[in-house]
Order: C-alpha cells, then sequence, then structure tokens
C-alpha cells in the first residue's frame, strides 16, 4: 500500500502488494456474522455462554465458538417442531 494512500481498509498478503486477493473480499466475517445476526435478536452468546477451558488456547476458543455459533443458529432457525 502506498504511503500516501487513503484507501480506509486494505488486505495485506504475504506474497506483497499488487497481488490480486484469491477471496471475495464479502465472505471475510466468519463467526463474526453470526454473532452479529444474534444481537440483531437481543441475543449476546459471548456473554450469556460462559467459557469453559482456557482462554487463548486455539482449540478451547474454538470449541466455545463452536457451541456459541450453534446455540445462536437454534435461535434463528426454526425447529422443524416449532411447525
Amino acid at each position: 500500500m502506498e504511503p500516501t494512500s487513503t484507501t480506509r481498509f486494505c488486505a495485506v498478503h504475504t506474497n506483497g502488494r499488487g497481488i490480486p486477493c484469491p477471496w471475495r473480499y464479502y465472505n471475510d466475517r466468519d463467526v463474526r456474522t453470526i454473532v452479529e445476526l444474534g444481537k440483531a435478536i437481543d441475543f449476546d452468546a459471548r456473554t450469556a455462554i460462559p467459557f469453559e477451558g482456557e482462554r487463548h488456547n486455539a482449540l478451547d476458543d474454538a470449541r466455545y465458538q463452536a457451541k456459541y455459533v450453534s446455540v445462536i443458529w437454534q435461535k434463528l432457525i426454526p425447529s422443524q417442531a416449532d411447525f
């Protein structure tokens, strides 16, 4: 990125600037997308679901994310039994 650039957001690649981004930039959100959807229905999983394990341990963090993504998904998508 040029030092005089006014670009607010940029993607940094290990191969250097000038190389096109190999993925669609609008797919970058991952877990954050479903967390935002949960907040849109007034459910903040990160405060509602206690963390188990050691924080910043990759496996424990991944388990926690999987747990709260699952809970949010269940709140967003009604069960077939509800019909």
